[in-house]
């Protein structure tokens, strides 16, 4: 094992010699443009060849489907795959690729071999394929499509009457949003379309399987003699939240017959809601993996997981369930070939393949001493060589191969950014005032350990507050296509610490700790101590606090320079509500008792004292931070308008940036720079006294200029 940390540190801590000398060029603006990912990866059952699908960045977001052998520095395969190809698998013969592909009209199932470059088409259905999948030996083949409804005329939207009819609109007002009076593009409600099963074997002609609902997910048996489905049941009444409640049934290709082994149930006025995920058989045939989520409101949860027997007739849903931390819950379990099963997500903050077993989740052994964020592994056949993708704060992705203790590079895609100096990187842990361990990350200056000088610190709180902040490169700015451009790495390298923690609320951790009692007051404590453990460690001047946060955390923030008058000199917020009653008044109805009266306790008329002290633009009397506000058009920019006016009225330092024809996310390319440069440029006027020499707008120092003698 020495060996292999020793060659892991060569190839994944900074890249380091094996690849190249990283010159003396920082890592820029242009580079996030530049950073390319990976969307799928799928190695062949006998560990000689990958296929890997590769996303340009903003710069070129092109699309390419690759396959070469599974080897360092090989040439792509010249074969004629299209770049819109998704759910890559190989044949067992581990030499043909099969994949869904639309470049011939509708979705349909294809597959080509390696070395004659012929295609064959699988499917010829009559809707668009969305999944597949063969049996474990290859005979029999499974595949669900989409029916849409017919295209015809169709009903305005609300915007649509409110900002061009000519007559009075009698609305809906227990689902009316403020979403509807903004966003041209706003759709709420469960989808037209219904997902079907069909199954080709050997000995006869193609079926459909009777499902009494919507077909999400499917999985054969060893013996390839059933399916286990997780469906969407046809009663669960309509709403957005309807495609959570999947259940999961049993349908025996012998007699054709359907059974549900277990029922979602949405809330009603006396139960708690219950969903499950998986279906994954164990090698015994007899037993599936389910993981099942138990809701107590809509934004808190419990999750779990046991075998249960798909021969038992009346499953007793009492019986034991085993606490499962892996997030999220929905992801799919791999049976490895040896009888391993293990399963792709995060737990305690880590990214990586974890090794399911009674007494717990933990990484899969040869993989427990890699750094970094570990996705889309593959397996081969046996289970023994692995390719994948690993990426870490100070390293972009890229693929790599993990073959008889043997680590290798197959990719090199964004080796040009991987030469730039970037942020030393370290995973950091500290006490909170419970007692509890708590875990976060901390970029620094590259010359940081040179350095006893402690560092203006900006701590960056992530939203949901469900998905944890894991060590991924420029995760925030890149992954799901970018959620809120903060240019975390450039702030570290213009000599400002970065702070990253996963508060209370945040998933992995455990179900008491996704679920504290309150969302404001624990949350706030663990930011709070982990500032002060750094600040005692040296690494932060307390003269020289900022924060930052995106939705959930843009509120948390607000809320703790609320609490915090004089601790932070500046702050930036974007998409986070500023007034609680708002966010109610402007939330449609569902959203209510099994929603914002769990949160808070009770309704806003009930129980108006919480809802104003968790509102930040209540509070802003006496805060000496300067804040910047970030707001999406079609999103909370209504929301948050009052935050910046109840600020400036304290007397707060403050500016209001609204992006056009935005969302709660920010994509366009040209607005991500725009709102990184400033965020850049705010952090290090307040905190560094520094101005760049080309501002995003000429006119920005002078207006601050003028903030900074307000503040």
């Amino acid at each position: 094992m020495t060996g292999l940390i020793v060659l892991l540190g060569s190839l994944l801590l900074g890249v380091g010699s094996v690849l190249s000398t990283p010159d003396t060029t920082l890592f820029d603006f242009d580079d996030y443009d530049r950073l390319q990912t990976f969307e799928e990866l799928a190695l062949s059952p006998d560990g000689d060849w990958i296929a890997y699908v590769q996303r340009g960045g903003a710069a070129d977001p092109g699309r390419a489907v690759i396959v070469q052998r599974a080897m360092p520095d090989q040439e792509p395969l010249d074969l004629d795959i299209p770049d819109d190809a998704r759910g890559l698998a190989w044949g067992i013969d581990g030499v043909s690729l099969t994949y869904l592909s639309a470049s011939n009209g509708g979705r349909q199932v294809y597959t080509t071999d390696l070395f004659s470059g012929i295609t064959r088409q699988l499917t010829n259905a009559a809707d668009p394929v969305s999944s597949y999948a063969f049996s474990g030996d290859g005979r029999d083949f499974a595949w669900t499509t989409v029916q849409t409804q017919p295209a015809g005329p169709r009903e305005p939207s609300l915007f649509e009457q409110f900002h061009e009819g000519e007559e009075p609109i009698i609305v809906d007002h227990s689902t009316l949003r403020q979403f509807h009076f903004v966003n041209p593009h706003f759709v709420e409600g469960r989808s037209s379309s219904t997902r079907s099963l069909h199954v080709r074997r050997p000995e006869g002609g193609d079926i459909t399987a009777d499902i009494p609902g919507d077909v999400v997910d499917f999985h054969w048996s060893p013996d390839g003699t059933r399916l286990s489905i997780a469906y969407l049941d046809e009663d669960i009444p309509d709403s957005p939240f309807a495609p959570l409640y999947t259940s999961i049934g049993i349908f025996d290709l012998r007699t054709s017959e359907f059974r549900t082994l277990l029922r979602a149930r949405p809330f009603d006025t006396r139960d708690d809601a219950v969903y499950y995920h998986g279906g994954e058989w164990a090698s015994d045939g007899d037993e599936v993996i389910i993981r099942r989520v138990l809701q107590s409101s809509l934004w808190r949860d419990r999750r779990h997981i046991r075998y249960v027997d798909v021969n038992d007739r009346s499953i007793d849903e009492t019986e034991a369930w085993f606490d499962y931390d892996i997030f999220p819950p929905g992801r799919e379990v791999t049976r490895l070939g040896d009888g391993r099963a293990v399963v792709e997500g995060i737990s305690l903050g880590q990214q990586s393949v974890f090794q399911l077993a009674a007494s717990g989740a933990r990484p899969v052994d040869v993989l427990a001493d890699i750094p970094g964020d570990t996705y889309l592994a593959s397996f081969d056949e046996r289970g023994d060589t692995i390719a994948f993708v690993n990426e870490q704060h100070s390293a972009p992705p890229e693929i790599y191969l993990l073959q008889d203790g043997q680590l290798a590079q197959l990719s090199r895609i964004n080796e040009a950014i991987s030469r730039t100096q970037l942020p030393i990187a370290e995973e950091v842990s500290w006490t909170g005032a419970d007692g509890d361990t708590l875990q976060g990350w901390l970029l620094l200056p590259p010359e940081a350990s040179a350095s006893q000088e402690a560092l203006p610190l900006v701590t960056f709180l992530h939203g949901g507050p469900g998905p944890a902040m894991t060590n991924r490169f420029a995760q925030y700015y890149t992954q799901y296509g970018g959620i809120w451009p903060y240019p975390l790495e450039l702030l570290a390298l213009e000599g400002v610490a970065v702070f990253i923690p996963n508060y209370r609320g945040t998933q992995s951790f455990g179900n008491d700790f996704a679920n504290p009692r309150a969302s404001d007051d624990e949350a706030i404590e663990d930011v709070l101590t982990g500032i002060e453990s750094l600040v005692a460690r040296g690494v932060a001047d307390p003269e020289r606090l900022g924060l930052s946060g995106h939705s959930h955390g843009a509120w948390l923030g607000s809320l703790i320079v609320t609490r915090e008058k004089d601790r932070f000199v500046a702050a930036s917020f974007a998409e986070g509500p500023q007034n609680n009653t708002l966010t109610y008044l402007y939330s449609p109805m569902y959203l209510y008792e099994r929603g914002y009266h769990e949160l808070w306790g009770g309704g806003l008329w009930d129980r108006p004292e919480r809802y104003l002290e968790t509102s930040p633009e209540f509070h802003f009397d006496g805060v000496e931070t300067a804040i910047m506000f970030e707001a999406g058009a079609y999103s909370l920019a209504i929301t948050m308008m009052g935050g910046p006016k109840a600020a400036t009225l304290a007397g707060v330092a403050t500016e209001f940036v609204i992006y056009p024809q935005t969302g709660h996310n920010l994509r366009d390319p040209d607005l991500k720079r725009a709102s990184a440069m400033r965020n850049l440029e705010w952090f290090l006027f307040w905190l560094k006294d520094q101005e760049q020499p080309d501002p995003t707008d000429e006119e920005q120092y002078d207006r601050w200029d003028i903030l900074r003698a307000i503040r």
